[in-house]
């Protein structure tokens, strides 16, 4: 890892980790068995953009008989909205909350960040950056 030592050798100064903690929702609206009735495909239509954006026969053919829809991850203020709404709706929902956490090589001198685009060298850089005792700054989003 010679071509990124600079980060952490004194080369080049004011390299820091970014430590972005960014928690998402994934919500799932759940059914009966036997998948939802037309007054959930119609509250779910009224309240999810992506089934809006499609016919009320597309909505049912990709609803029909399905125990449950994944409706995706979502940044917290915008997954609380979406369940109070659904709920509203009467309609039931399970959240999982998932961490995703990244590492960002950041110079606090020249105010750039260093983006490596191979996730995987990525992780080597970040890994041996923290062994190298890089400072790291928190940041909550």
């Amino acid at each position: 890892m010679p071509s990124y030592s600079y980060l952490w050798d004194g080369t080049q100064s004011g390299w820091t980790l970014l430590k972005i903690r960014r928690s998402l929702r994934a919500i799932t609206v759940v059914f009966d068995a036997q998948g939802p009735s037309r007054q959930q495909i119609q509250a779910l239509r009224r309240t999810v953009p992506s089934l809006r954006e499609v016919s009320a026969g597309q909505a049912v053919r990709q609803l029909w008989g399905r125990p449950s829809v994944e409706l995706g991850e979502f940044d917290i203020p915008i997954a609380r909205r979406l369940v109070a709404e659904l709920e509203r709706c009467g309609l039931r929902v399970r959240e999982k909350v998932t961490d995703r956490t990244i590492y960002l090589p950041f110079n606090e001198i020249c105010l750039h960040a260093l983006i490596i685009e191979d996730a995987r060298v990525l992780q080597q850089v970040v890994a041996q950056a923290l062994r190298k005792r890089l400072p790291v700054r928190q940041v909550q989003t």
